[in-house]
């Protein structure tokens, strides 16, 4: 039995060992503290991820990489972890 966890279905981005490369883990990291004190309207993830030098993609896969979920709540998108 592996102890390797799956990779998420864009699977190439895994690095050596089925881990994913050190910098989708930073961005993960930075993922992970944005949204610490609950959800976070998607358009300020995403202009936050911009000016912090964050690629839409790494963001992408830091989001799968969480299970971090959108959600729609009244007229606007969230993101929840």
């Amino acid at each position: 039995m592996s102890t390797t966890p799956p990779g998420p279905s864009w699977g190439t981005g895994w690095g050596r060992g089925g881990r994913p490369p050190k910098v989708q883990l930073g961005t993960a990291r930075w993922l992970a503290n944005q949204l610490a004190d609950g959800p976070v309207h998607t358009t300020t993830i995403q202009a936050a991820a911009r000016a912090a030098g964050i690629t839409e993609l790494s963001l992408t896969r830091a989001k799968q990489l969480l299970g971090v979920r959108a959600e729609r709540v009244g007229r606007e998108w969230v993101w929840r972890k």
